[in-house]
């Protein structure tokens, strides 16, 4: 076994707070929220560049650790894996925002193309028809 990577996780100062997480002790893992989450917070408002959606992301990435946290091995920190986390959490947050308003510009698009061709439509009718009575009027009077 690799020595250096043992001593790596036991100088890690979350070690000792992600062993009693595991085991259940949901103070550890308070303990674990409190110490990291002005680095989480700090991450997600990078990426999101919103106070709000921030404080969303940190909640759910903090969420999503507590539900995973069985299936951290501890081959990294606890800092990188949570990190790792807090990114995903926003990127997904921004990769909904963007299909959501995608979605509703090309609604807003269809809908306005919409509109258009239907007063297109109505130009062309009245044209058509005034064209008719136009020409209709000038036979008449030849």
């Amino acid at each position: 076994m690799d020595t250096s990577l043992v001593t790596n996780i036991e100088k890690d100062p979350d070690h000792s707070l992600v062993t009693a997480a595991k085991r259940g002790e949901t103070h550890a893992f308070e303990k674990l929220m409190l110490r990291h989450k002005r680095k989480v917070f700090a991450i997600a408002l990078r990426i999101t560049k919103n106070r709000e959606d921030a404080e969303d992301v940190m909640q759910e990435s903090f969420h999503k650790a507590f539900l995973h946290l069985g299936g951290f091995q501890q081959a990294s920190q606890f800092c990188t894996w949570l990190t790792r986390i807090t990114c995903n959490e926003a990127y997904m947050l921004l990769r909904r925002r963007k299909m959501f308003f995608d979605s509703r510009h090309f609604d807003r698009g269809v809908r306005q193309f919409g509109i258009f061709r239907a007063w297109c439509d109505g130009v062309a009718e009245e044209k058509q028809t005034a064209g008719v009575s136009l020409f209709a009027g000038m036979r008449g009077g030849q």
